[in-house]
């Protein structure tokens, strides 16, 4: 059976729109943590590091009821201070969709299509309101649990199971 993709989530979404973590969850879905405010982590400091990570881990288990053991440096940059800070495996990606430039899930989805292998972690974006016909951050948060571009990459369609964001991955 195929692992279903992590969704690595903005703690302050998290706490604006936890209904969408719990449906995530409800899914099948495992949540990662991608900072609470998504400052670029390799530059702050040691403390401000731990805070973001702190704060979404908390976010996260108030929603979902359990604090998440992936994460998704923000812009995927990682340095000896974030590496020291975060006590968890720091997930990359192989594949970038570059969503948040075109916004068109059937763009989106003919890329993905045309690149993915067997392993390959697809990084896509829930915030951004076009990419899955969402609304801003929190319309682009739901529609993210549904996902346009992943229902034409999916093999089942709209079947049961995740079509990840940010880490398919996200």
């Amino acid at each position: 059976m195929a692992r279903q993709p992590p969704f690595f989530e903005i703690g302050s979404l998290v706490e604006a729109y936890p209904e969408v973590s719990r449906q995530i969850v409800a899914q099948g879905c495992e949540i990662g943590n991608h900072s609470y405010s998504h400052r670029q982590l390799t530059s702050l400091s040691a403390a401000e590091i731990e805070e973001q990570t702190r704060k979404t881990q908390q976010a996260i288990k108030n929603a979902v009821g359990y604090e998440p053991t992936l994460t998704r440096p923000t812009y995927g940059d990682i340095n000896n201070t974030v590496k020291n800070c975060i006590d968890m495996p720091l997930i990359l990606w192989s594949i970038d969709t570059l969503d948040w430039k075109s916004k068109d899930a059937q763009a989106v989805a003919e890329h993905i299509l045309s690149n993915v292998k067997e392993g390959d972690i697809i990084l896509m974006h829930d915030v951004y309101p076009l990419h899955c016909g969402g609304g801003g951050a929190g319309g682009g948060r739901a529609a993210a649990a549904r996902l346009s571009a992943g229902d034409r990459v999916h093999p089942a369609g709209g079947g049961a199971g995740c079509r990840g964001t940010a880490g398919v991955p996200p």
